[in-house]
């Protein structure tokens, strides 16, 4: 009889912590950067600062450094902003919606997954990877190529990643790209294939350049209208003097 009762007692002991675990709550869709970065300014900002650099509390993370960042993981940020973080001052956020907890873990990402820097990782990625991954990352390209676009799928770390990039991945299709690609090219391929993940981060900025013809179209199109509206008043004033 003891026997049992001590049996059962290492089985709940055993049983207990594992049952009791919370398990990460993954979005039913991809997370918005857009709609993180509200949650963030009214409720992270106070702290960790506009810039993500941890600069207005003491002992807060600096999500733009770089030593920071590549060893998380969306699904350990995401805990974090749920339960807080023990032993610190970061209480948790389970007040928030499922979903507003995700975006802000999205726009997090993007003080560390800089526009620049993913710009740059687009254009290496549409060059080298696009053929497997695909253009939407979603591995479309061949059969088992990783599909980024899924927090869930995205649980190893960036340096990880970046480990998979450099040295390929033994027994398939993953070449080894250390030789062809620099360090920092091998890193902002990461930045941009991390940003697949979010349904509205947009890498480049080229909708808001402007360029030599787009300027010429606006000043024609500027002279067009002070031709019409002079001609108007020429009109006007022709009909008012008859």
């Amino acid at each position: 009889m003891r026997f049992k009762l001590a049996l059962f007692s290492i089985l709940i002991c055993i049983v207990l912590p594992i049952s009791t675990a919370t398990a990460v709550q993954y979005p039913s869709e991809k997370p918005s950067v857009n709609s993180g970065q509200k949650v963030y300014d009214m409720n992270c900002a106070g702290c960790h600062g506009i810039k993500g650099d941890g600069s207005v509390f003491k002992g807060a993370p600096d999500f733009t450094d770089q030593n920071t960042m590549i060893n998380k993981n969306s699904s350990l940020i995401f805990d974090a902003v749920s339960e807080g973080v023990s032993g610190t001052a970061m209480p948790g956020f389970g007040s928030l919606s499922v979903s507003e907890r995700w975006d802000v873990v999205a726009y997090t990402w993007t003080f560390w997954a800089d526009r620049d820097s993913a710009e740059r990782g687009k254009k290496i990625y549409e060059i080298k990877c696009i053929t497997c991954h695909g253009t939407k990352g979603d591995g479309s390209g061949m059969p088992e190529a990783r599909d980024f676009t899924k927090p869930e799928n995205m649980v190893k770390t960036p340096s990880v990643l970046f480990n998979s990039i450099s040295e390929g991945i033994p027994n398939s299709a993953m070449r080894p790209w250390k030789s062809v690609l620099s360090e920092n090219e091998r890193w902002d391929t990461v930045k941009y294939i991390w940003t697949f993940q979010f349904r509205d981060y947009i890498a480049s900025s080229e909708q808001t350049k402007s360029t030599p013809v787009g300027n010429g179209i606006t000043l024609i199109s500027f002279a067009l209208a002070i031709c019409m509206i002079f001609l108007y008043g020429k009109r006007k004033l022709k009909i008012k003097k008859l």
